[in-house]
């Protein structure tokens, strides 16, 4: 017979219970949402482009998670190096950051710990995803811009032939 989560959840004890439900969600942490690029002219690309990356490290889906881990670090009382690492200025918070942060301050010790290695595993998820999508989006720009030329260079050479 099998069990409903719920059983299963009220089983666990009362800090993983906490822990389990903080980070039980129903949508994914970061989509890409390929369909605002369709049909768009070469001009409206390249000015998407630009917008992608000047909020590329402060997203509206990544920074409510940048805040959430630094709440975690400064309530961090038994480890006073996480405090003191979270003083570096928010601008200089990039993928760099988070990944030292994972690799070598962070063990599974305690359960605060733990959640913002869960924490860090998403920002570094949504970083990779904003590079496919950064990745994507220069390969779009170039391609728009390859059939803009090509069809200037064929009315070109029309004008030459007539």
């Amino acid at each position: 017979m099998t069990k409903d989560k719920a059983s299963i959840l009220w089983e666990l004890p009362f800090d993983l219970q906490r822990e389990v439900l903080s980070y039980v969600k129903l949508e994914p942490v970061y989509e890409i949402d390929y369909s605002k690029y369709r049909k768009i002219s070469y001009i409206q690309a390249s000015s998407m482009k630009d917008r992608f990356f000047k909020v590329y490290h402060n997203c509206t889906s990544l920074l409510p998670i940048k805040k959430r881990l630094e709440n975690h670090a400064r309530s961090c009382h038994h480890k006073p190096i996480l405090k003191r690492y979270f003083k570096t200025e928010f601008r200089f918070r990039k993928y760099a950051f988070y990944q030292e942060l994972l690799n070598k301050m962070l063990d599974s010790g305690h359960w605060r710990e733990r959640t913002m290695q869960q924490i860090v595993k998403d920002i570094l998820f949504i970083y990779s995803k904003k590079r496919e999508e950064a990745e994507y989006l220069d390969w779009f720009c170039n391609h728009l811009e390859a059939e803009e030329s090509h069809r200037e260079e064929m009315r070109e050479a029309m004008m030459w032939d007539s």
